[in-house]
């Protein structure tokens, strides 16, 4: 009975990462296939500017509405909907592809740009909705101790996928017409659906404030302004919290020069090859999936904090190789590389556990949605920044003048942030967490032995 039961819940969340990463792999050969698209069609940046814009805006839009919906609505209802109303969505601009080549719209050629950021944009929306709501899933189905591994386990396979997407995707457009590959989005958004269905997600909880005040009490505009203000001062509530997110958004600000200006520096900079920027990129993904696969290695960092910032020191040190290499020595770069994404995972693991374990799951929706926005917010202010200044300023030094930033601000962060203050709290829930898996193993076993004598 125990060991049945046990598996039961295993599978269950194993169904539901496995159908998360499965969705992925759809969503990363869809936007390698898009980008293709523009290249070939349009080669226009302006359009690729655009297209960006149109990913990261309803983040910071949507995204804090939908975490007030993740933690007042049914997030399995939720996360269904966007799966299949994204589906949808793709099959229509696929069917819209292929009528244009029977019938030869003639607005075709002047609308189909703004037909494709339509589409850019509206799953852009549904990502936005089902992704406060997935954050707070996982915490709620996953017991406490297993939370770190499978975090890390997810950014190994995002590691993988981030791999492997260009590869199928550039063999398959080999074979198939471009918009056509768009089924492949329609089908993983199924099969993604599927394995949810099959999932028991427990219903969210609900706090003390939210039995108090009923909905009827109050206009609705006032009741969202208080629910949403309820995943930002959750901040406050929890000590050394908004440190942690102060980290997290700085981190992804300060890292955002390599991510725009790497082709730059290797084609123009060091006078590369795509050969070379190819050898550098896959020492990049090769470094995410070996930082992700310690991640899902270590059952428990004994250090949290401390590991978390080993990370993040890691990750802007590689970036410091990558902007001090010699001129044409691309081992040197491919290195840096490998060392700046191998932090990645361990940092953004332990931060994404400790947040999963401290935040309410009553809140979690919202405080997911204020944290997705935060950094879409910062994050596009990044790569303007990084683009500004490589206009200005040699690439290397902007990448050298990130990575030792960086480092003082964290070390700054360890030295008078309340962010250690964390790990006891995190801590004492994983203790709480394990008692209660004891004493939930000892009742099974003692009615696995009733019901034997009873027979």
């Amino acid at each position: 009975m125990k060991n049945v039961n046990k598996t039961k819940s295993e599978k269950g969340y194993l169904r539901f990462l496995t159908g998360q990463i499965i969705s992925l792999l759809g969503s990363e050969i869809v936007g390698f296939v898009l980008g293709v698209y523009l290249a070939q069609q349009y080669g226009n940046a302006f359009f690729f500017a655009i297209s960006m814009i149109l990913q990261f805006l309803p983040r910071v839009i949507v995204s804090p509405i939908a975490g007030v919906w993740a933690d007042k609505r049914n997030r399995k209802r939720i996360v269904i909907s966007s799966d299949l109303v994204q589906a949808v969505i793709t099959t229509c601009l696929v069917a819209l592809f292929n009528l244009n080549r029977i019938f030869t719209w003639t607005f075709w050629a002047v609308g189909e740009i703004w037909i494709i950021f339509g589409f850019i944009l509206l799953r852009s929306i549904f990502q936005a909705i089902q992704g406060p709501s997935v954050s707070s899933i996982l915490p709620s189905i996953v017991p406490p101790e297993k939370l770190s591994r499978l975090n890390g386990l997810l950014q190994f396979a995002m590691g993988i996928i981030g791999l492997i997407a260009p590869i199928v995707s550039a063999v398959l457009i080999n074979y198939w017409k471009v918009y056509n590959l768009l089924w492949i989005d329609s089908i993983t958004f199924i099969i993604a659906l599927l394995f949810i269905l099959t999932v028991h997600i427990p219903s969210t909880p609900r706090s003390v404030q939210d039995e108090q005040i009923s909905p009827i009490q109050e206009k609705r505009l006032k009741k969202f302004a208080r629910d949403f203000s309820a995943g930002i001062f959750v901040t406050k509530e929890i000590e050394g919290l908004s440190s942690l997110l102060a980290v997290f958004v700085l981190a992804n600000i300060l890292v955002t020069p390599i991510n725009i200006l790497s082709e730059l520096l290797v084609l123009q900079i060091h006078g590369g090859s795509i050969t070379d920027l190819a050898l550098i990129s896959v020492a990049f993904s090769v470094g995410m999936i070996g930082g992700s696969l310690i991640s899902s290695i270590v059952k428990s960092w004994k250090y949290l904090i401390a590991t978390m910032f080993i990370g993040i020191i890691g990750l802007y040190t590689g970036l410091l190789v990558v902007g001090i290499a010699p001129i044409g020595n691309f081992w040197v770069i491919a290195v840096g590389g490998f060392i700046t994404t191998f932090g990645i995972p361990i940092f953004s693991t332990i931060a994404v556990t400790m947040i999963q374990l401290i935040v309410p799951n009553e809140k979690m929706g919202r405080f997911s949605g204020f944290m997705s926005a935060l950094t879409s917010i910062f994050t596009p202010i990044g790569y303007l920044i990084s683009g500004a200044l490589a206009q200005i300023i040699y690439i290397p030094f902007v990448l050298i003048g990130a990575s030792v930033l960086a480092i003082i601000v964290m070390i700054l962060m360890w030295s008078f942030s309340q962010i250690r203050r964390l790990e006891p709290q995190v801590k004492e829930k994983l203790a709480l967490a394990k008692i209660k898996a004891e004493q939930k193993r000892t009742s099974q076993s003692q009615d696995d032995i009733g019901a034997i004598v009873e027979n």
